[in-house]
């Protein structure tokens, strides 16, 4: 994975990111795999917004 600087901060952004969107309503098993399939391919940026009020 490649990764970007975040300005001055000193951190590290992949230049891969996760949209979690699609996650909303999967079952934990569904989302667990993904999200540690991602982290295991250096993934450390994911959005995790969730349209829905309940979710908000």
């Amino acid at each position: 994975m490649r990764y970007r600087s975040l300005g001055n901060t000193g951190m590290q952004a992949s230049i891969i990111g996760l949209g979690a969107e699609h996650l909303d309503g999967k079952s934990y098993e569904t989302v667990k795999e993904t999200l540690d399939a991602a982290m295991e391919n250096g993934v450390n940026i994911i959005d995790i917004f969730m349209p829905g009020h309940d979710i908000r």
